[in-house]
C-alpha cells in the first residue's frame, strides 16, 4: 500500500503534465524534474549509468555523492527525436543531464526520490548567454520512463547466465 506522500508525490508530478503554454513555475519545474522510485539508490545509479552509456553520454559523480552528470559534445539523435518544442543547438552543442537524490540519499534506503535536470550549452560561446534548459513535461518523461525501464531490466534473473 502507498503512502500519502508517495500518492501526493504521483498526483502533483501527473497534474503538472497539464500545464501548457503557460510560463512555468519553480515549483511546477521542480515537479516535473522529479520522480519517486521505490528502488535503493545503488539501483537506481546503476539504471542511470546504463541508460547514459547506451547513449554514449559520460558518466561522472555518484548519485549517494552529490549528484551524478552525463554529458556529451553535441547532442545525440535519439536525443534530438525527444526535444520536442525545444530549440534545436547546433551539432558542436554540449548535452548535459544531471541527477540528484531529492533529500536524504542514504544506501540503505529502499525508495529514492531523483530530480533530474537536462541542460544544453552552445560551444565557443559564453556559458550564462547560451545555457538551455527545457522546460516541458514532455521532455522529462521519456528519460524517467527509460530509467524505469532500465529498473525492470536489471531485476530479471536471467538465468542461464551462459547461453549455448
Amino acid at each position: 500500500m502507498k503512502s500519502w506522500k508517495t500518492v501526493t508525490f504521483i498526483l502533483i508530478t501527473a497534474m503538472s503534465s497539464l500545464v501548457i503554454g503557460a510560463e512555468v513555475t519553480p515549483m511546477e519545474l521542480r515537479i516535473m524534474q522529479s520522480r519517486l522510485f521505490e528502488k535503493t539508490p545503488a539501483e537506481v545509479e546503476t539504471a542511470i549509468t546504463e541508460l547514459c552509456g547506451d547513449y554514449d553520454l559520460l558518466v561522472m559523480g555518484s548519485l549517494t555523492n552529490k549528484g551524478m552528470t552525463c554529458l556529451q559534445n553535441g547532442m545525440p539523435p535519439d536525443v534530438k527525436a525527444s526535444w520536442a518544442g525545444e530549440p534545436i543547438f547546433p551539432e558542436n552543442s554540449i548535452f548535459m543531464l544531471q541527477f540528484r537524490c531529492a533529500g536524504k540519499c542514504v544506501l540503505e534506503n529502499t525508495k529514492v526520490a531523483v530530480r533530474m535536470r537536462a541542460q544544453l550549452f552552445e560551444s565557443g560561446k559564453n556559458i550564462a548567454q547560451s545555457k538551455y534548459q527545457p522546460k516541458t513535461a514532455g521532455f522529462y518523461s521519456p528519460w524517467f520512463n527509460a530509467i524505469a525501464e532500465y529498473l525492470f531490466i536489471e531485476a530479471i534473473d536471467w538465468s542461464p547466465d551462459i547461453q549455448y
